[in-house]
């Protein structure tokens, strides 16, 4: 009596025996579905926001939703549109949020909690879209570096989104209130 094979060995096979080609482009990452659908980032630092104003409504929303978290710029290029800080020493807590809420550094938080700091890399861009339109791009990268000042003791900390997506809020909120 003949047994059949199990499912999962027959999608094993499938998918093994498949002919080559092109690999797949990556997915998207699913950061936020909230009530006006879900919010895609295309890497894992990187949050694309469409607005529906003019860029320069969209600036002064902009700078004051950094404000609100205490980022300063190292760069305001209000004419090309870029709003950078390559070095903001992220707080322990942010907006009543442990760092953890906002990072991941596998693991890494509790162990240079005490002796290190977080280094953030912070950058909005600002592109006109369809008319009356803006569009921003905002990338956020994180390293945690030990108070010890060795180069050796860093680790990467990838961004959750939750402050991309505070920040398209927040530009969200500012842009209705001004209308």
């Amino acid at each position: 009596m003949s047994r059949p094979f199990p499912s999962w060995l027959v999608v094993m096979c499938s998918l093994s025996c498949a002919g080559g080609g092109a690999a797949p482009a990556p997915a998207d990452h699913v950061v936020v579905v909230d009530d006006q659908g879900a919010m895609r980032r295309i890497s894992d630092e990187t949050m694309t926001a469409h607005f529906p104003a003019q860029r320069e409504r969209v600036w002064p929303a902009l700078m004051a939703a950094y404000a609100d978290l205490g980022i300063q710029p190292t760069e305001a290029d209000e004419t090309n549109g870029v709003f950078a800080n390559k070095g903001f020493v992220f707080p322990p807590r942010l907006l009543d949020r442990p760092t953890t809420y906002y990072f991941d550094c596998g693991g890494g938080l509790s162990t240079f909690s005490s002796s290190g700091r977080l280094l953030v890399s912070v950058e909005s861009h600002l592109t006109p879209a369809r008319q009356g339109e803006t569009i921003v791009v905002t990338q956020v990268v994180g390293h945690l570096r030990s108070n010890a000042g060795t180069s050796t003791n860093v680790l990467d900390c990838a961004s959750r989104g939750r402050l991309e997506e505070y920040l398209r809020k927040s530009i969200l909120l500012k842009l209705t209130q001004t209308r």
